[in-house]
């Protein structure tokens, strides 16, 4: 069951902003009616169903939204995820043994964008391919993503 719920939000993930809007269009009528059988089962008057099946379609219209907000932010952390991994295999032509890049060059890149929060985000997203670093720069240290499937020991910084 779960498993099941899994692959249908992956689903949704990749479904573009117009397969959602298409496929719960066509779905509309079918759930439209069985709240329309629900709220008269239930004994409710005319008025008290049209009321009820505009809780409905703007609870619709809001879980469409909803999930379109979700699917967007998601997409924006999925490039820019692919950004610093091919950022860092970049880097690793001139420097073999680069494995992490600070979050300051990454803005420097990628633009302003991209803040310590949302890369933070970004690395939270994708926990099974980046990880959070800690450099040490001068006399301080600063954030930075690396990339979990290099070998960091061996690795220096960009």
């Amino acid at each position: 069951m779960i498993k099941e719920i899994s692959s249908i939000l992956d689903l949704v993930k990749q479904s573009s902003v117009f397969d959602l809007f298409l496929i719960s269009f066509l779905a509309l009528p079918f759930v439209l009616q069985a709240w329309i059988n629900i709220l008269k089962d239930l004994g409710n008057s005319p008025s008290q169903m049209l009321v009820g099946v505009i809780v409905v379609i703007i609870a619709y219209i809001l879980g469409i939204v909803i999930m379109y907000a979700g699917v967007s932010r998601h997409r924006s952390k999925k490039l820019a995820k692919d950004q610093i991994v091919a950022y860092i295999k970049s880097l690793r032509e001139l420097k073999p043994k680069t494995t992490m890049v600070r979050f300051v060059r990454l803005r420097e890149k990628f633009g302003d964008n991209y803040s310590d929060q949302f890369l933070r985000s970004v690395i939270a997203e994708f926990p099974n391919e980046l990880l959070p670093k800690t450099l040490k720069v001068t006399e301080k240290e600063e954030e930075g993503v690396g990339v979990l499937n290099w070998d960091a020991s061996e690795g220096d910084e960009a």
